[in-house]
């Protein structure tokens, strides 16, 4: 069964329109490997009203749950969260007001290095870091060489993105966080 769960925090999920509880994310889960059932759960990093604390979150629930599921739970980190043309985030009216966003142009590329007035902390930066603490942490619940590949893959990307950025912002310090 593969998982649109986004994130471990209930409060990013109801904004998203997700619509699942804390407790049915965890009645979800039990019944799942109670039944022998192989679950992928997608992950983005840096949801607009994510805080750390919504982060904390997510990287407990994968903390408590992974590596008590013999095996039947995969975590696959999808991205940091991106302002793509054409779908809600960007043609809902309300939304774009409420998040106040600004699109400064990175080297061609507009989508990732977003920043919302509603949530001045979640930078570029921040959902980096984040997205590539979720890909160590995946890397050290997997042994599929295919999977590895893949989260690294992603690390290396976003690593490029988080560069053009700082080329783009010469007075920004460049950081991340790598294993």
């Amino acid at each position: 069964v593969n998982i649109g769960l986004e994130s471990g925090s209930e409060a990013v999920r109801k904004h998203m329109g997700k619509g699942s509880s804390d407790a049915d994310v965890e009645y979800t889960t039990q019944m799942l490997i109670k039944y022998n059932i192989k679950q992928s759960w997608n992950i983005v990093a840096g949801y607009p009203t994510e805080t750390d604390k919504d982060w904390d979150d997510t990287i407990a629930l994968i903390k408590k749950w992974v590596p008590n599921s013999n095996g039947l739970i995969t975590v696959l980190p999808v991205d940091t969260f991106q302002v793509l043309e054409g779908v809600p985030m960007t043609t809902e009216e309300i939304l774009m007001r409420e998040f106040n966003f600004e699109l400064p142009v990175v080297k061609g590329y507009n989508s990732f290095a977003w920043v919302s007035a509603a949530n001045l902390k979640n930078t570029f930066p921040v959902r980096v870091n984040r997205f590539i603490e979720l890909c160590n942490l995946c890397l050290t619940f997997t042994t599929n060489e295919m999977l590895r590949a893949k989260i690294n893959t992603q690390i290396n990307r976003v690593t490029k993105q988080l560069k053009w950025y700082y080329e783009s912002n010469p007075k920004k310090v460049f950081s991340i966080t790598t294993a």
